[in-house]
Parts: C-alpha cells; structure tokens; sequence
C-alpha cells in the first residue's frame, strides 16, 4: 500500500487559504484511478512543528504533501501550540527527513517560496516538488489534480510532474513555470509508486510479525556473494516462517518476486518474473528465441 500523508497549516495570523479544496481535488484524483485501491491518503490539519516527528514515526508515508504558507525569506510556516505561525528553517525540516525518511520517496511542498526548502530536503529525499515564486490557490489546486491523477494510473515522478504542470497549463492559470522538480541523483522518470507486474501488498501481511532470523540473512548473503548467477530454494516444515522470511528479502532487497501455491503451475510465475526483470533492467527488445521459457530463463542468467 502506497501512503500520501497530507499535511495542512493555515496559522490563525496568516491569510487564509482553500487548502480543504487542495485535499479534496488530491482525494477525488486518487478516486479516479486505475489504481486507486494500492493508494491510501492519510491527512492531518492544522499540524504544529512537535507534530512532524510522530506523523512521520506513526505512518510512515511513502509519499509527504505539505499544503500551506512559505516564506520569501525561506522556510514554511507550521503552528503553535495557540494556532499562531512558526517560521520553521530549511535546515530544521531537512535535518528531521534525513532522520525519518524511511520510506519517503516524494515531498511535496504546496507552498509559496518553499523551492529553498525543497533544495535542502532534496539532500535525503529521492524526489521534492517546491515553488520558485508565489502561487495561488487554483494553481496550488490544479496541480494537485494532475499530479495525482497520474501516479494513481501508474505514472512516474518525473511524468506526474509534467502532467500537473499542463493541468494548470490547460486551465489559463499560467503559474506552472513556479513550480519545480527537484533531485537527489536521482532519475525521477525511474520512479514509479505503481509497479504493472507486482503486487505490492502481498508482503505486508507477512511483515507484521517477521522477528529475527540473522542468522539466515547471514548465510543467504554468503552464499549468494559466492555467485554471480543462479537461485536459492528455502525448505522447512509447514508454519515455520519461510513465507515470511521471503517477503522481508523481496521488501529489503527489493528482489523480483512471485507469490503463488505450487499447484498454480509454473507458467504465470515465469511470465510474471520475465515482465518485471524486462522493466526492471529496461530491456527493450528480444528476439524470437525468447518466446520459449527455457531460453528465456537461460538467457537472464537465473539458471546455469
């Protein structure tokens, strides 16, 4: 599952702002797409900066969007304890993604001015979208739209992005020249939160009690750097965990993977595992031997 964690803070001494439309045009994107059951938006309101840690620590999104006031001077504006603005710096939010960036992927903040901000976040996180001027809230709004209507039908980072730049483009809002991508080495055309070929909740459910086992990552890893080809079969009684410690090496050694009884046969797990090391290694084309499983599979180097 895929979580947006939606951060809002309209401080009762700043100029108010349609950040509730904002939220609803992300949720109703979301809604529309060929993959909305894998999304899940999460939202806090009128967020105060002892909040950030615990939202970050409690949900641990894949994906932070920050909807409220920056600073032409730098920073953002987040809340007191009394609902009066805090000028939080660059490097404080910075420092703080760098400590809890976990899962994060992408931050993006709606909020004017807050490019600085992005630049300083970017140094922890893949992917930060920041504004270079002002905006408004029909700019803020429409970006929103596109941006997310494109990761809910599988987009990457990089065409999501456009993809909300044109939308306020196509509504003669004319402010999508402020907003910016910004990167951290990284190439956010590569990066999809949607994989076609892989289910990305099968893991989870196993997850939830996974405990130790050291020991066989241990041997795992030994025996697979004595090898620069080839595969490992995990053997052991009924209810012993060899699902589970499976699903942990796919979750964190993002290994290709395919889930599924023995009595499944063996022809949709080979088709699965082709489609995922094609995109995974982005290859682009094959001849006709391919079409015969053994030759593909000799050919990936998965068997010797």
């Amino acid at each position: 599952m895929i979580k947006i964690l939606f951060l809002a803070s309209n401080p009762l001494d700043t100029v108010r702002l349609r950040i509730d439309e904002e939220y609803r045009a992300i949720d109703s994107a979301l809604r529309q797409g060929e993959y909305r059951e894998q999304l899940v938006l999460i939202s806090h309101w009128a967020v105060r900066t002892d909040d950030l840690q615990e939202l970050l620590l409690r949900h641990q999104p894949n994906i932070v969007h920050f909807s409220g006031h920056g600073s032409e001077q730098s920073g953002i504006y987040l809340q007191y304890e009394q609902g009066n603005s805090n000028l939080v710096p660059p490097d404080v939010l910075s420092e703080l993604f760098g400590l809890l960036k976990n899962n994060i992927r992408c931050v993006v903040l709606s909020a004017c001015y807050s490019k600085k901000q992005a630049i300083e976040i970017a140094q922890h996180i893949d992917s930060v979208v920041g504004m270079s001027d002002a905006i408004s809230d029909e700019a803020a709004r429409e970006f929103a739209i596109g941006f997310y209507r494109g990761l809910s039908y599988g987009a990457s980072i990089q065409t999501a992005f456009e993809l909300g730049r044109m939308q306020i483009a196509s509504q003669n809002v004319k402010e999508q020249d402020a907003l910016e991508l910004i990167t951290n080495q990284v190439d956010p055309s590569q990066i999809y939160f949607i994989h076609e070929h892989e289910n990305l909740d099968w893991t989870e459910p196993y997850l939830r009690h996974f405990t130790g086992r050291q020991w066989l990552v241990s041997q795992i890893d030994t025996f697979l750097e004595q090898l620069d080809r080839g595969y490992f079969i995990i053997e052991a009684d009924a209810g012993m965990g060899k699902t589970t410690f499976l699903a942990w090496l796919v979750k964190q050694r993002n290994y290709i993977s395919h889930f599924c009884g023995r009595s499944k046969g063996t022809a949709t797990a080979v088709s699965d595992l082709i489609a995922q090391i094609v995109k995974k290694y982005d290859l682009r084309s094959y001849d006709s031997e391919f079409a015969n499983s053994k030759s593909v599979f000799e050919k990936s180097g998965l068997v010797q």
